[in-house]
């Protein structure tokens, strides 16, 4: 009795062990980041206060469960607990603003978890999702470390307005500066940067300028327009067009670094003593900055992804998804070249007997499942190195490659597959029996001294209307000596 107990429940197991013991790793990892983020972030406050210009933290904890999932919000908790702990060592204190930078995240990844949000940035949409759901979520932690402090008495009622807001911004460009960075970090990316190293030292060389100008971290402040700052905004644009969302996330991350650790020591064009909109320019330069980098990484990958299905129309068939007749021809000339300098190869034509009686007895939909259903068969039989096609209609073709070093040999291993292929067929059509469907089929080797794609498709429709005079549901092969299709055995 017991082995008749269903699967599922044992694969759902197994999928919970694996999370089990991945989670805790992860979630060390989490808490651990958050620390080290959080300590760094607190060693550059702004003027002198506990006001932090950007919160990496919070990019961390989105960045996170997104990547790994909801179970590693222990690891979040955590690290906001020690990292507040460290700021005020009052540990119930701690423990309600770790709540709240805990509950935020979750609740922003909710959100975008219901918005269908792409990971890759690939749509210009997903990077208003990211701001709406970070803005949301950084609302909720703000709210919750602001309330904590003020019901604790280490804030003033006349306070909470400015703490609330710059503890809002902090965390809102601590999301869009490090969260996509961790979702889109692979060593695969890693990898691929590595290989343009020359491009990224000359980046880093041109950008080493460009923000040390526009930044004005060389001017005194006051004398440097702040609009001038937005000259970096290209700097990110060209890491993200070129590297993609990990390069510009980490373009994006560089750049905002330095002009907060500029402004905190009353450096550069916004660490104007007595503005009082000085940090609100900051942030919305980094805003500007983030959100800039991932509207362009969205816009380059949504044309690849265009042009993918540009060719994917211009080479696939868009019922069945073979190749269509353009690309069959294609890879029918490079089997030709192959199997005159090497091994002889195939070529199957397949036509449908009595297809319009599927048509017109079932529907054009059922006859167009069944035209999906043998294209997926046709896939199932043969080799990953040959090519299935439709040339249109009802017709379907099989290129096969290296099958023999002769025509003795290639004749036996084309009679095998094409057999194998009949079989499956006879399956298929099995549930409209009724109709009489089955298959003709040609068969005409390659390698045989005729290297012309058209005289080969020729010798193949010969075959398989040599099937079709036979009444169909048969397979025969062009004869190379007489020219006229014969059986295949």
């Amino acid at each position: 009795m017991q082995d008749s107990e269903p699967r599922l429940p044992r694969r759902a197991a197994a999928r919970f062990a694996k999370t089990q013991t991945t989670a805790l790793p992860r979630c060390l990892f989490v808490a651990a980041a958050y620390v080290i983020t959080g300590w760094i972030g607190l060693r550059i406050p702004y003027a002198g206060s506990q006001i932090t210009l950007i919160w990496l933290p919070a990019g961390i904890a989105i960045g996170a469960l997104l990547r790994w999932g909801r179970h590693v919000w222990p690891g979040v908790f955590v690290g906001a607990l020690i990292t507040n702990y460290l700021v005020t060592p009052i540990l119930p204190l701690a423990a309600g603003i770790a709540v709240g930078n805990t509950l935020g995240p979750i609740i922003a990844v909710r959100a975008l978890t219901s918005f269908e949000m792409d990971l890759g940035f690939r749509r210009p949409r997903d990077v208003v999702f990211l701001v709406t759901a970070g803005t949301l979520g950084a609302a909720i932690s703000s709210a919750g470390g602001v309330l904590c402090l003020w019901l604790a008495g280490q804030m003033t009622q006349a306070d909470t307005g400015s703490a609330l807001l710059a503890w809002w911004m902090g965390d809102t460009t601590g999301i869009l500066v490090f969260a996509p960075l961790l979702v889109a970090v692979s060593r695969q990316e890693i990898i691929a940067l590595r290989q343009t190293w020359r491009e990224v030292m000359g980046w880093l060389l041109i950008a080493s300028v460009v923000v040390t100008i526009a930044l004005g971290l060389l001017i005194p402040p006051g004398e440097m327009p702040l609009h001038l700052a937005f000259l970096a905004v290209p700097l990110v644009v060209w890491a993200g067009l070129r590297g993609g969302l990990v390069a510009g996330s980490a373009a994006a991350l560089l750049i905002t670094t330095v002009a907060s650790v500029a402004t905190s020591v009353h450096v550069g064009v916004f660490s104007v003593a007595g503005r009082a909109g000085d940090l609100l320019s900051l942030w919305c330069f980094i805003t500007t900055i983030t959100v800039t980098g991932l509207i362009m990484v969205a816009i380059q990958a949504r044309q690849k992804l265009l042009q993918q299905e540009i060719l994917e129309l211009a080479f696939h068939d868009p019922l069945t998804g073979l190749a269509n007749r353009r690309l069959v021809l294609d890879h029918l000339e490079q089997a030709l070249a192959f199997a005159a300098r090497k091994r002889m190869g195939a070529l199957v034509f397949i036509d449908l007997d009595n297809f319009k009686g599927v048509n017109d007895t079932h529907g054009h939909d059922t006859g167009d499942n069944l035209l999906h259903d043998v294209a997926q068969c046709l896939r199932s039989i043969v080799r990953s190195v040959d090519t299935v096609g439709r040339m249109g209609g009802d017709e379907f073709v099989v290129i096969l490659s290296d099958i023999g070093k002769d025509d003795t040999a290639a004749a036996v291993n084309a009679s095998k597959i094409v057999h194998n292929l009949q079989s499956a067929l006879g399956e298929v059509f099995r549930t409209f029996a009724s109709c009489g469907v089955s298959a003709s089929i040609g068969v005409t080797l390659l390698g045989n001294g005729v290297s012309s794609v058209s005289e080969t498709l020729r010798q193949a429709d010969e075959a398989m209307y040599c099937a079709k005079v036979r009444g169909g549901n048969a397979v025969c092969v062009f004869g190379q000596t007489a020219g006229a299709g014969s059986g295949i055995a």
